[in-house]
């Protein structure tokens, strides 16, 4: 069974949650520790600003809003679970990696200036079309390590 749990009671104990910057803040010195299994969802209009080089996202983290959401900081993220489930999507701020799994349900995840590395052991999933998508019209690149003679299909548009 996964664990699930609440941003606004999370924020509590381990980062400072800040709805005027429109996001859950992860400060310089804080840190944030998702366990395997377990579950961050974001909603509303929230994004995810990482600004400290201790955070660790071993589970999975959704980003489930109802506007724009955005991905940023100062600090790399390294997602094991990534999954997009915003219609009006999701864009980076800071460069990223995901190291099991993309999900995409529903949105554009928009690269904008930043780089997305795809670890060589990690998977794309979801149903790919115009509004479901890894956008790359800006400077931003999507990286993927390949182990050996591998190939790998990225939704991109």
């Amino acid at each position: 069974m996964k664990n699930k749990y609440i941003i606004l009671l999370a924020a509590l104990f381990t980062f400072t949650l800040s709805h005027a910057q429109k996001g859950v803040i992860i400060n310089s010195g804080a840190k944030i520790e998702l366990n395997d299994g377990a579950t961050l969802v974001i909603g509303d209009d929230l994004g995810l600003i990482n600004n400290s080089s201790e955070s660790v996202f071993n589970g999975e983290v959704i980003f489930s809003g109802t506007a724009l959401q955005e991905i940023g900081g100062s600090e790399i993220i390294s997602f094991n679970i990534l999954e997009i489930d915003n219609n009006n999507g999701v864009f980076l701020a800071v460069d990223s990696r995901i190291a099991d799994e993309l999900i995409l349900t529903s949105g554009v995840l928009d690269l904008d200036e930043y780089n997305l590395t795809l670890s060589d052991a990690s998977s794309i999933s979801g149903t790919f079309s115009s509004d479901n998508m890894i956008s790359v019209d800006g400077n931003g690149r999507l990286i993927r390590e390949i182990s050996g003679n591998d190939y790998f299909l990225l939704p991109i548009g």
